[in-house]
This record gives structure tokens, C-alpha cells and sequence, in this order.
């Protein structure tokens, strides 16, 4: 706003969001606002540091804008300084007509756009500098009159807000009723589609059974006919008759494991989780005593750090280390030594696991592949496997609230990382 020097406004509201919003347009263009909460508020500010103009709204405890109004034009030292209403969306003329016979310079129905709000405060500014604004001689209303003027315009103005707080809450209530409503048939819904996910997943368990059975049927026939074939007619059979029935048999079983695996994959999902402290150094130990007789006479080194207890399914999580460290096993093929480490730390609530070795690696471009069903790294003819033991690992750590991944280099090893709830309290 123009002017030599800058311009002191004060404000008058109940409103907050109406005080913030003046004082940042009217700050913007460089004046200086000062804040009041209610009428008597603003008139001792006035009167102890009398401003360029006031803006005031009606509605106000303590002091009205229109009793504001008329202490203001009624008081020497204060009636020459520009006094502007600026009130919300339900005045009428009558509000409008009663505030300027007080003495008001302008009248201003918020919401109003803020450059011509601007321009509106200008205006006074500038008829109050050329002299234009004198009240010394306008006469002011009679006592009687005007509290009947005051009275009747205050309540036209109580009604219409009520109106509008009524028209407000019948709103809120139509709203409230529908989200009520949506909420009931959003529930319906969660409950119909649990239904059918469990009744899916019922169904889901009879297929894998029936499937697991058929499949295995005929893998003991082929498997047990060849052995007839290898045991009781081997003299008859030349060696690639000989070689031949023990691909098939190796064949068989590879596909036994594979079936295995994918019910037990399967079964995951169904799987109650029972939560408990673990002991993940015992749980690495034991899974170690067991996988160390099938090493075939290699060198293996397993170093077990002294590993964070974890909470929850014990079972599960031994599972998740079994696979892990057998992984580890398999893939140090032809490293003399096999060197295995399986370590952790405490980490934000969380405990991270890592099983490190020594052995072929892979390629991180191929990473995103490595925890999906049947992916595999490496060729079948350089590492036995199905495929599917890091797709479990991944699910297990998944259900446990954790997350899983690796880093690794071609021939430099592999590390695998997880991480479970610590035994804490609160962690549970």
C-alpha cells in the first residue's frame, strides 16, 4: 500500500484463521498490523498507540464491532482514524446501513478478493489523508434509538448464524450418516472377501495335497521299478542301461524334493505363527550339528557369533537358518577351506543376521531373481536345488515383520541378511 511512510493497521477478531490471513496480505504490502481479539481489546490498544486504521468484525466477545464503532467515532481522540467492518458472508443491508450510521468509513463483506480489499483500504487511507473523513459534525444516533437499532440488528445477525450453524451441523450429520454407512458396508465387504479368502485358501490346501499325492504316486512307481531294474536284472543291463536307471532314480528324487518344497512354501501362508524367545545361537548350532554330517568329508569352517535372541516362531526361524546355511554349504563347493560365518546385531528394535561365505557369489544384476519361486543363479549341472528354499526364507522373514536381502560378487562369496523383532520388552 502507497503512503510515505508505512502504515499502522490494527485488526480486530475472534477468528484466528481471519487474523492470520489479513495480517499476511496486509504485511505483504508493507504495513505494520497490530492484533485484537475483541472490541475492548482494540479500543485500549487505540487509545494507547492510535493507528492509521482499524478493521474490525461484528461478532466479537467481550466488545462488539458495532459498541467498537461507536466508542470509537464517540471518542476525540480516536474519530478522525478510518474505521472499516469487515464481516462475513451472512450481513444483510440492514447490518451494513446500522454500522455506517455509527460512523463507519466502509462497510466490507468478507470474503473479498484481496487486491480489491486492498484497493478498498487504500481509498480510505487516502480520503482520510485529504481530509475527507471528518465525523466532528455528523451527529450521532439517540440512546434509545440506538439500542434499538443495536439490539435488533444483533439478533437478525444471531439468527442468521445460527441458521448457518444449523445448516452446518445438518451437513456434518448427513456426512457423518454416510461415512457410517460406507464404513458398515466396507466391513461387510472385508468380511465377505475374508470369507472367500479363507474358503480360498481351505481350497488352496486340498489342491496341494491332492496334487502333492498324485505327483508322488508315480514318482514311487518310476522310482521303484528302477530299482527293481538296478538290483535284480543288473547283469542282464550293459553300464548305459546302468547310467541311465541312476538318472532316473537321482531324476526322481529331485522332483520329490522339489514337491516338497513347494508344499511346504505353500504352507506358509496358512501357518499360525506361535511367538516366543529365541535363542538364535543354539537355533544356528543345532541347524549346523545337523547339516554337517552331509558334508562328504569337506572342510568346512562355521564360525556362530554370538548372535542377538530373536522373538518369534522358533520353528520357522530355524528354517530360515537351515536354508541359509545350507545354501552356504552348497554353494563353497571346491573352496578348501569352506569358510561360513553366521553372525548379528542389535539394530533400532529390529535385530539384523547376516550368514556370510566364501564360496561362488553371483551376480548383484541378477539380485531382484534371487528370492522368487524356482529362480536360480546357477546352472543345475554346477548346483543341486529347487529353487525354492530363498522364497521361503523370504516369506517366513516377510510374515515375521522383517525383510531380507544379499550382496555378493562372482567367486568372492555371498552374504545373506535378515531381520526379526529382538527379544525385548515391547518388541514382542
Amino acid at each position: 500500500m502507497g503512503g510515505q511512510s508505512m502504515i499502522r493497521i490494527l485488526l480486530a477478531d475472534d477468528n484466528e484463521q481471519n487474523l492470520y490471513m489479513l495480517e499476511f496480505l496486509l504485511k505483504k504490502r508493507g504495513c505494520e498490523v497490530s492484533l485484537s481479539r475483541n472490541g475492548a481489546e482494540a479500543l485500549e490498544a487505540a487509545r494507547r498507540s492510535p493507528p492509521d486504521l482499524v478493521i474490525t468484525d461484528i461478532l466479537m466477545p467481550v466488545m462488539d464491532g458495532f459498541a467498537l464503532c461507536r466508542q470509537w467515532t464517540g471518542d476525540p481522540k480516536l474519530r478522525d482514524i478510518p474505521f472499516v467492518f469487515y464481516s462475513a458472508t451472512y450481513t444483510d443491508q440492514k447490518d451494513i446501513d446500522f454500522g455506517l450510521s455509527l460512523g463507519a468509513d466502509r462497510f466490507i463483506v468478507k470474503p473479498e478478493e484481496p487486491e480489491k480489499l486492498v484497493a478498498t483500504l487504500q481509498s480510505v487511507i487516502e480520503d482520510s489523508r485529504a481530509g475527507r473523513l471528518r465525523r466532528t459534525a455528523k451527529p450521532r444516533p439517540e440512546e434509545k434509538s440506538y439500542y434499538q437499532q443495536y439490539n435488533q440488528v444483533l439478533v437478525n445477525r444471531l439468527e442468521a448464524k445460527m441458521l448457518q450453524l444449523e445448516q452446518a451441523l445438518a451437513e456434518q450429520r448427513f456426512s457423518d450418516e454416510k461415512i457410517r454407512k460406507l464404513n458398515e458396508s466396507l466391513a461387510d465387504q472385508v468380511a465377505l472377501r475374508t470369507a472367500e479368502l479363507e474358503e480360498a485358501n481351505k481350497e488352496l490346501e486340498s489342491f496341494t495335497y491332492s496334487v502333492s499325492h498324485d505327483l508322488k504316486a508315480p514318482l514311487r512307481a518310476i522310482d521303484g521299478f528302477a530299482g527293481i531294474l538296478e538290483e535284480e536284472h543288473a547283469r542282464s543291463l550293459d553300464d548305459e542301461a546302468k547310467r541311465l536307471l541312476r538318472t532316473i532314480r537321482k531324476n526322481v528324487a529331485a522332483m520329490r524334493r522339489l514337491i516338497d518344497d513347494l508344499l511346504g512354501f505353500s504352507h506358509l501362508s496358512s501357518h499360525k505363527l506361535v511367538s516366543s524367545a529365541i535363542d538364535m545361537s543354539a537355533s544356528a548350532q543345532a541347524v549346523w550339528e545337523e547339516l554337517k554330517c552331509g558334508c562328504g568329508g569337506r572342510k568346512v569352517e562355521l564360525v556362530i557369533q554370538d548372535l542377538p535372541p530373536a522373538q518369534g516362531d522358533p520353528s520357522l526361524i530355524r528354517q530360515v537358518l537351515a536354508n541359509l546355511i545350507s545354501n552356504a554349504v552348497k554353494f563353497t563347493a571346491g573352496r578348501e577351506p569352506a569358510r561360513i560365518e553366521v553372525g548379528g546385531e542389535k539394530d533400532q528394535g529390529f535385530n539384523r543376521y547376516y550368514v556370510k561365505d566364501n564360496g561362488a557369489g553371483f551376480d548383484m544384476a541378477n539380485a531382484d531373481r534371487l528370492f522368487g519361486v524356482f529362480q536360480r543363479l546357477h546352472r543345475a549341472d554346477e548346483f543341486e536345488g529347487t529353487g525354492v528354499g530363498l522364497a521361503i526364507v523370504k516369506r517366513i522373514v516377510q510374515r515375521h515383520g522383517g525383510r531380507v536381502w544379499a550382496q555378493a560378487q562372482p567367486e568372492a562369496g555371498a552374504a545373506f541378511f535378515f531381520t526379526l523383532r529382538s527379544d525385548e520388552p515391547g518388541n514382542s
